[in-house]
């Protein structure tokens, strides 16, 4: 009760007001990506918590890669309502004789005083090209919590979601977990814009560099007014003579009354 899962293409049927969440925090012309997820949606997840929704377990949804040569383009939308709390724990993975593009959008809406974990676990092939797309908003006193981890090689990975806390209060973890090995190419971090008086955030890096692979983790947190607070991280650790991380933090501050700290 209070809690409604569906996929987008029977969402967008049944949900009139599923219209206003749709595309609504991600560009269609954001980069070609965001275009040929538009081109060829497949579907995606619609998973909604009405206002006061509590549970202690979380909603697991999976997406599988398994024809060879594919094109996979999920488009998938959370919302939180007022006062909820609720833990999305995810994964993407391929069978073994798949390999392709996988482009997911994702929109996530966080009410007010309401608290949204999301756990994404990634499991690609060798021969995976992964490009998600991720923005979310925060309303007042609500709560955004993700945890991105990587434990498999895949050709490339390039992600970097967009966290805009727009109330009073509000505030953001970002917690990016690799394994990088083999030759992967991995390109992974998120940026927070801070909007509204007392909201915060910390965005969090831990990376193993083995194999050939090359790991690049970015940061980027902006204060746009007073009374805010950000901070990042980034910590690694080469085990392997031929690969590398590279950290890019970055603070912008325009205000005068904050903080920020790497």
């Amino acid at each position: 009760s209070g809690l409604t899962v569906l996929n987008l293409k029977e969402a967008l049927k049944q949900l009139d007001f599923l219209r206003d969440f749709y595309w609504r925090i991600i560009p269609v012309d954001l980069d070609k990506f965001t275009a040929l997820a538009a081109l060829y949606e497949e579907s995606g997840y619609v998973i909604i918590a009405d206002k006061g929704f509590k549970f202690d377990k979380p909603v697991q949804a999976c997406l599988l890669v398994k024809s060879p040569k594919s094109l996979q383009t999920p488009h998938n939308i959370v919302i939180a309502g007022e006062g909820s709390n609720l833990h999305v724990l995810t994964g993407c993975t391929t069978a073994p004789e798949s390999f392709g593009l996988h482009v997911g959008i994702s929109e996530f809406y966080v009410g007010r005083n309401a608290t949204v974990t999301f756990t994404m676990i990634h499991s690609w092939s060798k021969a995976s090209h992964v490009r998600p797309r991720t923005a979310v908003l925060v309303e007042e006193g609500g709560r955004f919590i993700s945890n991105y981890v990587v434990l498999k090689p895949a050709t490339s990975i390039q992600t970097y979601p967009s966290i805009r806390l727009i109330g009073e209060g509000a505030s953001a973890v970002s917690t990016s977990i690799v394994l990088g090995s083999e030759n992967s190419k991995i390109d992974v971090g998120s940026s927070v814009s801070l909007e509204s008086k007392g909201s915060n955030c910390r965005i969090l890096s831990r990376v193993v560099g083995g194999g050939a692979s090359e790991t690049i983790v970015r940061s980027s947190i902006e204060a746009l007014v007073d009374e805010v607070k950000g901070h990042t991280e980034c910590n690694g650790i080469v085990i392997s003579g031929n690969a590398s991380i590279v950290a890019i933090p970055e603070l912008k501050a325009k205000a005068k009354n904050v903080e920020l700290t790497h």
